[in-house]
């Protein structure tokens, strides 16, 4: 096969991973002169189809040439990614040597600290301090239900009701909550294993064998390595935003285009603007933006405002910015008409007082859908006002977490 065979193979591999036929993308990619293969962006297009279609060998071996020359974040990623769902275990604990050396800042540290020692057969206590780390600084719905279940299986029972507790409060919706919710109701003795199995089972089967494992003491092995699942996989959430954009006749991925090489951020992304847009228009938008860096959040909130306009759900560009603080002493039934068709955005959120939360949800009222209301402040803060705040917190369903 000739260089130029190659070239026009790859234009049609593009085209498929494009309408996301990787099926179709990979026994293309099986059919290319390999030894041909030089340029790094089509080293990378065969990386991500035979990821994407469940051959980690073939893309390990492609890894490893892109690894020769170019050593770069996203490629250490993907070789610690990939060696953990080979079970290479040596290499997983070299390439996360590296992974933190160039990203220590990185909280996804935790995470394949977590998935290598669980590999390792790690005990329960050393896997529940990397979550619980994890969970200071990012608090991810699923590794939240991890730890859940850890604190179950370490016998552990008031741990886990009150980990169940705060998912169900902060996520407020979802398979995981359900998942939460049903592990505490065990516990608290609402209803029997039994019971709920046979609950499970009228809802979907993949569920029940999931409590089945949950509730099984005697299964130690725990072999189910959630990480190998589609649950962390991005091709439906590349299909959802694609699917979003030829909706609404303008590119979400370029509106949002900065934040989309965030691990997990697609996901949370996809979730909350399907949301909103199946919001009934007399009902405000309301969002909570959490994260470490102030400059990212500040800029995701920005794009987030433009959307709002774009897609009619607030009149105009305008944005009110406030800190929480200054709000906490603000009469803000009087502002109703300044700051209606706006999007309002309250910074270091976690200062606001119960009373003025209080006062926020009748404004919200008020309304009538005629504004757009965004809490912005570090994962800690939002954490905190979200267990002395609950009923606030749970008004604000649409949430996005920075890495």
């Amino acid at each position: 096969m000739g260089r130029y065979e190659n070239i026009i193979k790859f234009e049609q591999i593009r085209k498929k991973v494009k309408e996301g036929d990787f099926i179709s993308a990979q026994k293309i990619c099986d059919n290319l002169d390999k030894g041909r293969i030089k340029k790094l962006r089509d080293l990378n297009l065969v990386v991500d189809v035979y990821m994407n279609s469940g051959r980690y060998e073939e893309a390990y071996e492609f890894l490893l040439k892109i690894y020769d020359k170019h050593k770069t974040k996203k490629v250490i990623y993907q070789l610690v990614t990939v060696a953990i769902k080979l079970r290479y275990i040596d290499d997983a604990e070299k390439y996360l040597e590296e992974f933190i050396e160039i990203a220590p800042k990185d909280s996804y540290k935790y995470i394949f600290r977590y998935k290598i020692d669980k590999i390792k057969g790690e005990p329960f206590e050393k896997l529940i301090l990397t979550l619980v780390i994890l969970k200071k600084i990012e608090y991810i719905e699923q590794y939240a239900y991890e730890l859940a279940k850890l604190y179950y299986k370490a016998g552990m029972e008031e741990e886990c009701v009150n980990e169940c507790s705060d998912i169900i409060l902060w996520f407020g919706e979802g398979k995981y909550v359900e998942k939460a919710k049903l592990l505490k109701a065990y516990f608290t003795g609402e209803r029997d294993k039994k019971k709920i199995i046979e609950d499970l089972k009228r809802r979907a089967d993949n569920l029940k064998a999931e409590v089945e494992t949950i509730l099984n003491t005697e299964d130690q092995d725990d072999n189910e390595d959630l990480e190998i699942t589609k649950d962390d996989d991005g091709e439906e959430d590349e299909r959802r935003l694609l699917s979003l954009s030829q909706k609404l006749g303008f590119s979400v991925e370029e509106s949002f285009k900065d934040f989309l090489h965030r691990k997990s951020f697609k996901g949370q992304l996809v979730n909350c603007l399907e949301n909103i847009l199946l919001l009934d228009h007399s009902r405000n938008l309301l969002m909570i933006v959490a994260g470490d860096n102030q400059r990212d959040r500040l800029q995701l909130i920005q794009a987030l405002s433009v959307f709002f306009y774009k897609v009619g759900r607030i009149k105009s560009l305008k944005m009110a910015k406030i800190t929480a603080s200054k709000l906490n002493t603000l009469d803000l039934m009087s502002k109703k008409q300044t700051l209606m068709d706006c999007c309002m955005v309250i910074h270091q959120a976690g200062d606001l007082k119960a009373s003025k939360t209080e006062e926020i949800m009748q404004f919200i009222e008020d309304m009538d859908g005629r504004i757009a209301i965004i809490l912005d402040d570090n994962q800690e803060n939002i954490q905190n006002l979200s267990k002395e705040c609950p009923e606030f917190i749970q008004q604000l369903q649409n949430r996005i977490s920075l890495v």
